[in-house]
């Protein structure tokens, strides 16, 4: 008789079907003025639906999304429930062409993912990757569908890569946590090492063969971008690995840790002047004129407000668009006017034709000296919404089952 094996089977399926409907509804407007799921803080402001705000410590922005499509509930359902941190987010499953790929990576050999676009061309020629990060407490999937980056992909043929912040998040203080947090007066910070995780995508990626429908990634081509902590992720990234990085372009997020020493900082990190491209709201609290100052520095732009080029413009919004001058690589920040922290995805293709003439000559060396990540299956299917521990669940369940199977239980 296999009553037990089938009793712990039948506990198991009754176990997963009262978790998942339990983790679908637990949704909660909190003082903070975000959104909780389950107590878990998510992107999403409770003031305004449709706003699709970041997390982190300032939870004051109650501005609107630039994007008017999106659901009465502010896409909260389409919010933390699907992307557990594991490598699956349901929200790729509206993407068939897009593949996943997980590594063992920081911390302690966890689980990361990402999801990566090759447009198909009959172009042979190695093309440019864009990574393009998600911002705090959001999904790899809400920038494939908000940032307009994956339908400029198709126009201008490159590939896109979707990372997952560990937990969620990016660690934005890159390799001088102790230091980002000693200058923010013990401020608690996440602290994963995405620099290294980030430079195991890229490389990845690089040594990826080319398929029968898209060609393999320029090396001296690779852009980050971003939105809030995902653009402060591209900030920190650049300035660490500049040596992998042709250009950067995001949207809502500063520079974290750049110190009061800028020449200290550039001797410390070899960094190359790299075409910088900051955008976002002119109410944006998340967005300082410091990180534009920051980078016309390391570009060697001519110093003082007076060698900056200021031009109003109308499109793709109005708002206006300073440029360093006499600079070793271009920097420009774009303001926004009357708009706040929100994803906007007519920046793609400004961001685009700022950053994509600029490229990395000596990238290939430097991917050369990265040891590639081991590949991870993920702990389930790609867009499952089911717990580790009910799948654990399952697992000693189909044990059971095939013990009893072999021994027969009187």
């Amino acid at each position: 008789m296999r009553l037990v094996s089938l009793a712990v089977l039948a506990l198991a399926l009754l176990v997963a079907s009262a978790t998942c409907e339990g983790e679908k509804s637990a949704w909660t407007c909190e003082s903070d003025g975000f959104w909780h799921e389950n107590g878990v803080k998510s992107q999403y402001t409770c003031s305004e639906s449709g706003s699709k705000a970041d997390d982190g410590s300032k939870g004051e922005s109650t501005s609107t999304s630039s994007k008017g499509d999106e659901k009465a509930d502010g896409g909260k359902e389409d919010a933390a429930t699907v992307c557990p941190g594991d490598g699956n987010d349901a929200g790729f499953d509206a993407f068939p062409t897009v593949m996943r790929t997980c590594v063992k990576g920081p911390p302690n050999d966890a689980t990361r993912c990402w999801w990566t676009y090759r447009p198909p061309t009959s172009q042979t020629g190695p093309i440019p990757l864009v990574v393009d990060m998600h911002g705090g407490g959001g999904c790899a999937s809400h920038r494939a569908r908000w940032s307009g980056f994956k339908a400029l992909a198709d126009a201008k043929l490159f590939a896109v890569a979707w990372p997952a912040g560990y937990a969620n998040e990016w660690g934005t203080c890159g390799s001088d946590c102790e230091g980002v947090r000693a200058a923010s007066g013990g401020k608690s910070i996440r602290d994963t090492d995405d620099i290294t995780f980030l430079t195991a995508l890229i490389a990845f990626e690089a040594a990826r063969p080319m398929d029968d429908s898209s060609p393999p990634v320029d090396a001296t081509r690779v852009y980050l971008t971003g939105f809030s902590m995902g653009c402060m992720m591209a900030h920190r990234f650049a300035m660490e690995r500049s040596d992998l990085t042709a250009g950067f372009g995001c949207h809502g997020g500063d520079l974290i840790g750049a110190g009061a020493d800028l020449n200290a900082q550039k001797a410390r990190f070899s960094i190359e002047p790299t075409a910088a491209f900051m955008t976002g709201g002119s109410s944006d609290a998340w967005f300082s004129p410091s990180a534009f100052v920051t980078w016309r520095a390391w570009n060697g732009c001519d110093a003082g407000d007076a060698n900056v080029a200021s031009t109003n413009v109308t499109s793709p919004r109005v708002g206006n668009i300073q440029r360093g001058v006499g600079c070793d690589a271009p920097a420009a920040r774009y303001v926004v006017f009357d708009a706040g922290h929100a994803e906007d995805d007519a920046m793609a293709a400004a961001t685009w034709d700022f950053i994509a003439a600029s490229t990395r000559p000596g990238a290939n060396a430097a991917i050369a000296e990265v040891t590639l990540p081991v590949e991870r299956a993920p702990v389930t299917s790609a867009g499952s919404r089911m717990p580790a521990g009910v799948a654990a669940l399952a697992t000693v369940a189909a044990f059971f089952l095939s013990f009893g199977e072999e021994y027969s239980f009187q």
